[in-house]
């Protein structure tokens, strides 16, 4: 199949897309030196935080003792107020901060599959909690029995270095608001009393009951433990089950109560920010302050409210092939109470350090920077800032999307030029196609000229060319046209002075029979070359009325058979057998086709065996007519059956006859088939006896 030049061009603008691939790929390797700048600047972020921090030592060293995961507690800030109903709804945004106290924390021998989810904060001067409780059987305290503890119940024991061991008791004897006690475990004499300083209510529903409580700060101390107990047992009222972070009993056995430090906010939030946060940790790399979050407030489909839809498709189309940021991902610090980590463990160690992990979803990169908090060149804690990579991808897909527009559109543009470049060059290309086609008919004579312009590139300088080269045809065909005439008139005359001069020579009668014999072949040959003359000169005079021909229309078949006719009478010695079998007619010169049909029929008796008809036929093949002329004879070569026996001075005579013959009386035929539209060839015919030439010329519908 031959591809077109326009399509080559097509194919060489596709090797420019390497051009945009090629700037993809150094945007994308510039994510690397993204990152590397963004290391650099949160870790000065978490230096110069880590500076400020510097005079609130007491508040890393309030908290004593090492850590333990299991009995510390860590109270968040709550941003938005708590209503005490019982309800978690006020709570939803924490849920994935609560701590889950079940059977693997038992604080008491038992059998209990009870389990229970606490969520503790802290909002201005008041701590609040949020139990919810698994239960299947719900136990509430019988009034008419006098130990507190007889019941599902609720224990919460806080204390400090300067404060003794102190234990409330929530219990209920139905669902509402909460009935508080509380004592000091120290003091065994000193009964339960109830408590007023501590609200809250409790509420049931399918799964067991949830407690929603709030107490001042001023109550509270350093160390804390809260412990879910389970009753099953209406009758014996005993305890089956004790869950929770440390027993309420030993002021030994509890564990720290971490709140934020609201002095330290200050200096987080001239850091933190939108997907940026900070953490303060003490030597123990326990929490004591948190500000800022990794997780964007806008949505996309907010940034793209009340763009247009076109806009909105673009952005859509580009999410296809971009690395698109990630709005919601999965935190695996969020609620954390403790940071790990290799950069946390090198800033406790005094050496700054950063590291990249990868948020539990796969999706998104987060970039932690540590920077140690000393005094007098002791480490105290660390200050951790963290952001993720969505600020990277974001300013590398701007940089993409800009690229894509403006190389889209530069790539439209040198395709749109291309394109008409190729179509002006092939449509030029056509143009002088079409005119060397229209100069040239088909039997090789020049009729036309191809116009020359001034455009100087080479389909212009070919066009010229072609021009000149075709003059040049024009005036060489010329010349061999009517060199035939040119000869005819030349020669005529030295050959009349020749045959006049023999006449005269044999007149004289005074020759012996060696004279006479040299004279009747001079005779002979002067009367060669005036056979010669003839044929030149008949097939010069049928170029010529060809021009001047007026056609008009006839049925075929008449023609043919008066022609046949007349060849019975013309050649007495030869059979004839005509058959008609079309009565459409075709546009012509009636003298032409009986002209080209006394070639045929010349040819035929020249090579047709004694005794054997020539047959002519006129048929119909579809909307054509067809002549056909055959006899049995010599066959034709090879090589020379279809059209190259119709071309000028082709003859295949073995024998000599007293006519000349020149092979013009084919090339004729060809002459005024092509005249009248149609094609001619000669084969050999089916039962390899002899030669059948068949012309085909267009019929009137």
């Amino acid at each position: 199949m031959a591809i077109r030049l326009r399509h080559k061009l097509f194919v060489v603008y596709l090797a420019l897309l390497a051009i945009p691939w090629a700037g993809c790929q150094s945007i994308s390797s510039l994510e690397n030196f993204l990152r590397a700048d963004r290391e650099n600047s949160l870790l000065n972020a978490a230096r110069t935080t880590a500076g400020a921090l510097r005079n609130q030592a007491a508040v890393f060293a309030k908290i004593q003792g090492p850590a333990d995961e299991k009995r510390d507690l860590y109270a968040h800030h709550l941003s938005e107020h708590i209503q005490l109903d019982g309800y978690a709804e006020d709570w939803q945004q924490y849920q994935e901060r609560a701590r889950v106290f079940n059977p693997n924390n038992a604080l008491l021998d038992g059998n209990t599959q009870n389990s229970a989810k606490v969520l503790i904060g802290m909002r201005k001067q008041f701590f609040y909690m949020l139990l919810q409780i698994q239960d299947e059987k719900i136990v509430y305290r019988d009034l008419n029995h006098r130990d507190l503890t007889a019941a599902d119940h609720i224990r919460i024991a806080v204390a400090g270095d300067d404060r003794p061991l102190r234990e409330f008791v929530i219990v209920n004897e139905a669902p509402g608001w909460i009935s508080v006690y509380e004592h000091f475990p120290a003091d065994d004499n000193q009964p339960y009393h109830r408590s007023r300083q501590i609200r809250g209510e409790w509420k049931e529903n399918n799964n067991g009951y949830t407690v929603e409580l709030r107490l001042p700060l001023s109550i509270l101390g350093d160390l804390f433990a809260v412990a879910i107990a389970d009753v099953d047992d209406r009758q014996d009222r005993s305890i089956t089950g004790l869950i929770g972070s440390a027993r309420t009993d030993d002021a030994k056995q509890l564990g720290h109560l971490i709140l934020p430090a609201t002095t330290m906010e200050p200096h987080l939030q001239s850091v933190a920010g939108e997907q940026t946060r900070v953490w303060v940790i003490d030597t123990q790399r326990r929490v004591l302050a948190l500000a800022g979050s990794l997780v964007p407030s806008n949505d996309k489909w907010q940034e793209l409210e009340g763009a247009s839809l076109l806009s909105m498709l673009v952005q859509i189309f580009y999410e296809l092939f971009l690395h698109p940021t990630q709005q919601e991902f999965q935190d695996d610090l969020f609620g954390a109470s403790r940071l790990q980590g290799d950069e946390v463990i090198s800033a406790l160690a005094g050496k700054p350090a950063t590291r990249w992990r990868n948020a539990p979803n796969q999706d998104v990169a987060v970039l932690s920077a540590a920077y140690p908090v000393t005094v007098d060149g002791k480490v105290i804690g660390a200050v951790v800032a963290e952001q993720t990579n969505n600020e990277i991808l974001s300013m590398q897909n701007k940089a993409l999307e800009q690229f894509f527009n403006y190389g889209l559109v530069t790539m439209a543009l040198a395709m749109m030029i291309l394109v008409l470049f190729a179509t002006r060059l092939s449509n030029r290309i056509r143009a002088l196609q079409r005119q060397i086609d229209h100069a040239i008919t088909h039997d090789g004579q020049v009729i036309g000229a191809i116009t020359v312009n001034r455009i100087g590139d080479e389909v212009g300088d070919l066009r010229r060319s072609f021009a000149d080269m075709l003059e040049r045809l024009t005036q060489y065909t010329r010349y061999l046209e009517t060199m035939a005439g040119k000869l005819s008139h030349e020669l005529r005359t030295p050959l009349t002075v020749v045959k006049s001069s023999l006449e005269n020579l044999e007149v004289t009668g005074n020759l012996d029979e060696g004279e006479k014999k040299y004279l009747e072949r001079a005779k002979q040959g002067a009367q060669r070359l005036a056979h010669i003359l003839t044929g030149l000169s008949e097939a010069t005079r049928l170029e010529q009325s060809l021009q001047a021909a007026e056609k008009e229309d006839f049925p075929l078949t008449t023609v043919i058979e008066s022609c046949v006719e007349g060849y019975r009478l013309a050649y007495p010695e030869n059979q004839f057998q005509f058959n008609g079998q079309s009565n459409k007619r075709m546009h012509g010169v009636p003298e032409l086709i009986a002209q080209l049909l006394d070639k045929l029929v010349a040819n035929a008796v020249s090579f047709s065996d004694p005794d054997t008809p020539i047959i002519v036929t006129v048929c119909e093949q579809s909307s054509e007519l067809c002549l056909k002329v055959s006899n049995s004879g010599a066959l034709l070569p090879a090589e020379m059956q279809g059209g190259s026996l119709f071309d000028s001075m082709v003859s295949l005579r073995k024998n000599k006859s007293s006519t000349p013959h020149l092979g013009l009386g084919l090339y004729i035929v060809r002459l005024i088939t092509l005249y009248h539209g149609g094609r001619v060839k000669a084969i050999n015919r089916d039962d390899a006896s002899g030669v059948e030439f068949s012309v085909t010329i267009p019929a009137i519908p």
